[in-house]
C-alpha cells in the first residue's frame, strides 16, 4: 500500500493508542472481576458470623462463585474450605467429598500466607476431622488461640479436641466461651449442649438447649442432641412420646431418626425400630451420607453389637462429629470391653507415648 511517511507516523501512533487503550480494557475487566469476588466474600463472611444448618449451602456457594472471579482470593479460599468442613460435619454435605475439597482448597492458599490464623485454624480443623492428625491439630488451635484468645472457630475446635481426649470440663469451658463470642451461630450453641449430655449431666443439657431455642440458635443438630439427653433422663418409654415429637419437628433429620429407632427398639416396639434401620440403611448407600453411628445406635437398642461396631468404625473413618465422642458418649457405654470399639478409641484424641495425654498448654480460666 502506497502512503506518505507522516501517515505512517500518525498511524503508529493511533496503532499505539488502541494497544494501550485495549489493556486498559483487560485490565479494568480483570479489576470488575476481583471486586466482584470481594463483594461476594463479604456476604459469604457476613452469613458466617450467624451460620446455621440452614445456610451453610449458601455460604459454600458465594465463597465458591467468589473463587471463580478470583482464584487468588485468598479469604474466598479459606472461607470455603472452612464451610466444608462445617458442612461435612452436620451433614449437610457429603464428608467424602467436603473434606477433599476443602484440602484443596487450603492447597492453593500461598505458601506466604500458612501461617495466617485463618490459614492455620483451617489446616487444624482438617488435621482432626479429616486425616487425625491430633497433636498436629493441638499445636495449631494453640497457636491461634495464644495470639487471639476469643477466635471463636479456634475455640470450637480446641473444645471438639478436648472431648477427643475426655477432658470434658475444660470442653464445656471452652464451648460455652465460643458461644459468648458468637451468639448466633447455631454449631457453636450446639457444642455446650452435646458436651453435657456425654458428661451425663443430660439435664442440664436439656436446659442449655431450651436457651438455644429462646435466642433463636436451634435446628436438627440441637434438637438431637435433646433427644439423646431424653434417652438418658430416666425410662425411656416415659420420654418416647418427647422423642417422637422432636423428630416430627425436624422430619429431615436422619439422626433424629436414628434416635427414635433406638428408642422404638429399647421400649420393644422392634418392628419400628427395624423399619428405620431399613430406612437408614437406604438413605446410606443412596446419599453416601455419614450414617455409620445413625445406623449403630439403632442396631445397639436390637442388640446388634457386633454389626453396630463395623458401622462406628465406618463412623471413625468418614471424620464424622460423631465419633469424636465416642469415649464418653452414654449411649456407647455397653461396648465398652469390647476389643474393637477399644482399638477406634485407641485411635481418638491426641495420646502419646503408651495412653497418656498431651500436657494441656493452656487453662480453662485463659479462654
Amino acid at each position: 500500500m502506497f502512503a506518505f511517511i507522516g501517515e505512517l507516523d500518525d498511524w503508529v501512533a493511533n496503532f499505539a493508542v488502541g494497544l494501550h487503550a485495549g489493556g486498559d480494557g483487560h485490565r479494568s475487566a480483570a479489576d470488575a472481576r476481583c471486586q466482584r469476588s470481594q463483594e461476594l466474600t463479604a456476604k459469604a463472611e457476613l452469613l458466617w458470623n450467624s451460620r446455621s444448618e440452614r445456610n451453610l449451602s449458601s455460604i459454600t456457594a458465594l465463597y465458591r462463585d467468589a473463587i471463580s472471579e478470583d482464584p487468588d482470593n485468598l479469604a474466598a479460599l479459606l472461607g470455603f474450605s472452612r464451610s466444608l468442613i462445617s458442612a461435612a460435619l452436620f451433614g449437610v454435605a457429603d464428608s467424602s467429598v467436603a473434606y477433599p475439597s476443602a484440602m484443596e482448597a487450603l492447597r492453593r492458599v500461598p505458601q506466604v500466607s500458612s501461617n495466617d490464623p485463618d490459614a492455620k485454624c483451617t489446616d487444624a480443623w482438617l488435621k482432626m476431622t479429616y486425616r487425625r492428625q491430633w497433636r498436629e491439630a493441638l499445636a495449631e488451635f494453640e497457636d491461634v488461640l495464644r495470639e487471639n484468645p476469643r477466635d471463636s472457630h479456634a475455640l470450637a475446635g480446641r473444645a471438639l479436641l478436648y472431648i477427643a481426649e475426655e477432658n470434658l470440663a475444660e470442653a464445656r469451658d471452652c464451648a460455652l466461651e465460643a458461644w459468648q463470642v458468637n451468639p448466633l451461630a447455631t454449631p457453636l450453641s450446639f457444642l455446650p449442649c452435646w458436651i453435657q449430655y456425654l458428661d451425663g449431666a443430660s439435664q442440664e443439657s436439656l436446659e442449655l438447649a431450651q436457651q438455644a431455642k429462646m435466642s433463636g440458635a436451634y435446628g436438627s443438630m440441637i434438637a438431637a442432641v435433646e433427644a439423646l439427653a431424653l434417652t438418658q433422663t430416666g425410662p425411656i418409654a416415659q420420654n418416647l412420646n418427647g422423642i417422637e415429637e422432636i423428630a416430627a419437628a425436624f422430619q429431615n433429620s436422619w439422626t433424629l431418626l436414628a434416635i427414635l429407632g433406638y428408642g422404638y427398639a429399647v421400649c420393644d416396639q422392634t418392628e419400628k425400630a427395624w423399619e428405620i434401620l431399613g430406612r437408614l440403611r437406604r438413605t446410606g448407600e443412596r446419599k453416601r451420607r455419614e450414617c455409620g453411628y445413625l445406623l449403630a445406635i439403632v442396631l445397639l437398642g436390637l442388640g446388634e453389637k457386633r454389626e453396630a461396631v463395623s458401622f462406628l468404625e465406618e463412623s471413625y473413618s468418614r471424620g464424622s462429629l460423631w465419633s469424636l465422642g465416642f469415649h464418653s458418649d452414654p449411649l456407647l457405654l455397653q461396648l465398652r470391653g469390647n476389643a474393637r470399639f477399644e482399638a477406634i478409641l485407641r485411635k481418638i484424641g491426641p495420646a502419646i507415648g503408651t495412653g497418656g495425654r498431651v500436657v494441656r498448654r493452656f487453662a480453662a480460666a485463659q479462654f
